[in-house]
């Protein structure tokens, strides 16, 4: 069994479920402050299927850009664990690359799905979109949804790339290379 490769991959896990959970959390808040016409928690009492739809697809949306700092957090990790040499100041730059990736993806993540919303809103300035959802509205809570996760899809590399340009690499020599 390669302990080591069991470590990172549990380390990934419980990174994975904690920062899930906490964008879960994160994510239905702000929500619920942005979009105050839509009384999200007496909506979701009420079985409003179309405000379920927007939220669910809103936390998907952020966890699936989200999930591309999980590997650039995994391979800060790594290599700080893997590097005999590293002391105490290294571990924490790495917490702190780590944290920092994860803050700004969400961030960008937030930020992005709400302009989104707004730019969809601005666009369609005949429907009001948030009074047609509070009424159940199925068809324009799918709408709503689909653009807040075409965002997603299309925000997502960018992010993963601007993620690991934080990633300090190792210098390399090209006499190095070639011996």
């Amino acid at each position: 069994m390669n302990y080591w490769l069991f470590f990172i991959g549990a380390t990934e896990i419980l990174l994975a479920l904690t920062i899930g959970v906490f964008l879960i959390y994160l994510g239905f808040q702000l929500l619920s402050r942005v979009v105050k016409d839509l009384e999200v928690l007496e909506s979701l009492k009420s079985h409003n299927i179309s405000v379920s739809i927007v939220i669910g697809t809103i936390i998907i949306s952020i966890i699936f850009i989200v999930r591309g700092a999980i590997d650039p957090a995994v391979t800060v990790f790594t290599m700080i664990f893997k590097n005999p040499k590293a002391e105490i100041s290294v571990f924490l730059t790495g917490f702190l690359i780590i944290i920092l990736q994860i803050l700004l993806s969400a961030l960008i993540a937030f930020a992005g799905i709400f302009i989104a919303m707004k730019f969809f809103m601005w666009l369609t300035k005949d429907l009001q979109e948030i009074e047609e959802i509070r009424k159940n509205n199925i068809a324009v809570g799918i709408v709503l949804a689909v653009v807040i996760f075409s965002i997603a899809l299309i925000l997502e590399p960018g992010i993963k790339t601007l993620l690991q340009s934080f990633i300090p690499l190792p210098s390399v020599n090209f006499r190095e290379i070639s011996q």
